[in-house]
């Protein structure tokens, strides 16, 4: 198999599903339900590949929930359950498709972390799939998203760039949320104003 995408149900399973249909490539589209495909053992996890499968879920998590140290002790360990079944899930299905490469929306939810750790055990590359950040596009980078993704960290990459490069005028437009975070939408935090033109600044705060 040359792509196995995988997604969570909807648009970008649908998304996923559309490109599936319309490239020339042997690929199969899954979500993260249970599957019946069956492996009795997979590679060892690591403490420490567990916690770091669990940590951006768990942050997301506390920056909308104020609970007890207790109560987000338990989580974590629930977490850490739901991590190594996904990974054992995935271990089975990565086994049975052997695909060369792997898509994944976005890549920090919890089942993806445990798809990626997975992907680098098999030696398996993997694609991440995004929202663009204009309306209407979409972005994909084999390091990651957001932070993890493959934007040089080097300044004068960016002042060549400026030098040698026409700059396009393009309005920079607000996107809109999703109906299911329409409280979460509610922090003013969301709401400065932008700017005038497209800036390009690092994510690291080193330019």
């Amino acid at each position: 198999m040359d792509v196995l995408f995988i997604s969570k149900r909807g648009s970008m399973y649908k998304y996923f599903q559309y490109l599936k249909n319309n490239l020339d490539l042997r690929s199969t589209v899954l979500d993260f339900t249970p599957k019946l495909y069956i492996k009795l053992k997979a590679s060892p996890l690591s403490v420490a590949e567990v916690d770091a499968g669990t940590e951006f879920h768990l942050q997301r998590k506390k920056a909308k929930y104020s609970f007890p140290e207790w109560l987000w002790r338990l989580l974590g360990f629930y977490y850490g359950c739901k991590f190594k079944f996904y990974y054992r899930q995935f271990s089975a299905v990565i086994n049975h498709h052997n695909p060369r490469c792997i898509a994944l929306w976005n890549g920090h939810r919890l089942p993806e972390q445990a798809i990626k750790v997975l992907a680098q055990k098999f030696n398996i590359p993997v694609v991440h799939f995004e929202n663009g950040l204009l309306p209407d596009t979409t972005t994909f980078d084999l390091s990651g998203v957001n932070d993890a993704n493959s934007l040089p960290r080097n300044a004068q990459f960016y002042r060549q760039y400026k030098n040698e490069s026409t700059v396009i005028e393009r309005q920079l437009i607000s996107r809109k949320f999703h109906r299911s975070k329409k409280s979460h939408a509610k922090n003013k935090s969301f709401y400065a104003d932008l700017p005038e033109k497209i800036y390009i600044c690092s994510l690291s705060g080193k330019i």
